[in-house]
């Protein structure tokens, strides 16, 4: 009986550690928009800053209340000075400090995980339904993030959402990423499509939120110490068998 029970505890164990482990760390900075911020500019060039097109931080409007907190991000326009009638997308940055995980990554055991909530209205006909979510991996400094983006990354995976109309119903969207082993920090890219119709007139995006931006690296080393504590359960669940078998009620 004691070795089941030392056995149950250490599968217990496993098991919460595999869901600590899965949970991750959000490296994201201010990832809920609960502080105001100065978001206007190009793409960033040190860590923990949003920048990009026009966007700006709001709380509860237009029937949409916010995934997480009191505050969410709008998207307004294609550009950081107003509308434009030939880009198609409102992109909003951010570059994400992963030195924790260095020697992890230059072993090739790290992988980057994002998730956002993307919810909009329905205003007519040409309400854009699109958004995009884009997750890079560079090497160097932060500070050259902008002559990298979408353009020298190492790696790049991207995923997209059509939304519906639903104001209650917030949509999430995931990414993974496989960290190479000479990546030196990640960044995400938050859009808004003109999917449907590319204004160039205002407004560009009749109501467009996201909110509860969570990006975090999960470590899977080789072996897993997590795998080695569940032989290690399962031996032992396999002698305490055996010996109950071969001894009937101890």
């Amino acid at each position: 009986m004691y070795v089941t029970r030392l056995v149950l505890a250490l599968l217990v164990s496993v098991f919460f550690a595999r869901q600590m482990e899965a949970a991750g760390v959000n490296l994201m900075v201010n990832g809920s928009f609960e502080t105001q911020e100065n978001m206007l500019g190009g793409e960033p060039e040190t860590y923990g800053d949003w920048e990009g097109d026009w966007t700006e931080i709001v709380g509860a409007q237009n029937g949409i209340t916010p995934a997480d907190g009191s505050q969410m991000l709008r998207f307004i326009y294609t550009l950081q000075w107003g509308p434009n009638g030939v880009s198609g997308g409102s992109n909003l940055w951010q570059i994400i400090d992963v030195g924790a995980y260095a020697q992890q990554i230059a072993q090739g055991y790290a992988t980057a995980q994002a998730s956002v909530k993307f919810n909009r209205i329905f205003f007519d006909a040409e309400t854009d339904t699109q958004f995009d979510v884009r997750l890079g991996a560079y090497a160097g400094l932060p500070g050259s993030f902008p002559t990298q983006n979408e353009n020298t990354e190492l790696v790049q995976q991207f995923s997209s959402v059509f939304t519906d109309a639903d104001l209650a119903t917030w949509q999430l969207v995931t990414v993974e990423l496989p960290l190479p082993r000479n990546t030196d920090f990640i960044a995400i890219a938050l859009v808004a499509v003109e999917n449907v119709q590319n204004d160039g007139s205002d407004p560009e995006f009749d109501g467009h939120y996201c909110d509860d931006v969570r990006v975090t690296v999960t470590v899977v080393p080789e072996p897993s110490p997590w795998v080695l504590l569940g032989m290690a359960a399962a031996a032992l669940l396999a002698y305490a068998v055996r010996r109950s078998n071969l001894h009937p009620g101890s």
